[in-house]
């Protein structure tokens, strides 16, 4: 048989086929069977803790006010996002971090920025592992007037 009879592109193609072939001998016997392409190193980290926690916050005495709080950590400090559904159209609701655990917390130990309409943002001086350290629990309030009235709660 001659061989320097083929036309170019039957080279092409027969080269092409035996590189994949050889390809996927290397990527089966070498890469596959150690559980694909080797991970690109990463830095190395002091703690794997998360920095954002999220405390889903339940109705209570029948609110129909329900939502979460947001909780990250931030240089040393603590941002307290909190976002309530069901909150009456131009309300402004006091919210707090309470001792204690839901549905009856004790003291206030830290307050929060009362909600507008469902939302409240908060930085308050203090760390997660502080804030872990005993049991407490972020809850919302009816209004200023009725503090008593919890409308919704969520234990940390």
């Amino acid at each position: 048989m001659d061989y320097a009879k083929r036309p170019l592109w039957q080279w092409i193609l027969l080269y092409l086929v035996i590189g994949g072939l050889v390809y996927a001998a290397i990527y089966y016997f070498y890469f596959a069977k150690k559980g694909g392409y080797p991970a690109p190193p990463s830095a190395p980290s002091q703690t794997q803790t998360p920095s954002s926690w999220t405390i889903p916050l339940s109705t209570q005495n029948d609110s129909g006010q329900s939502g979460q709080a947001v909780i990250t950590e931030e240089n040393g400090q603590l941002r307290v996002v909190i976002t309530l559904t069901g909150s009456p159209p131009d309300s402004t609701q006091p919210a707090h971090i309470h001792l204690g655990s839901c549905p009856t917390p004790g003291q206030v130990q830290y307050p929060l920025t009362s909600l507008q309409n469902g939302q409240s943002e908060t930085v308050i001086n203090s760390t997660w592992s502080a804030l872990k350290s005993q049991a407490m629990a972020v809850n919302v309030h009816k209004s200023a007037s009725e503090a008593t009235v919890y409308v919704a709660c969520g234990n940390i």
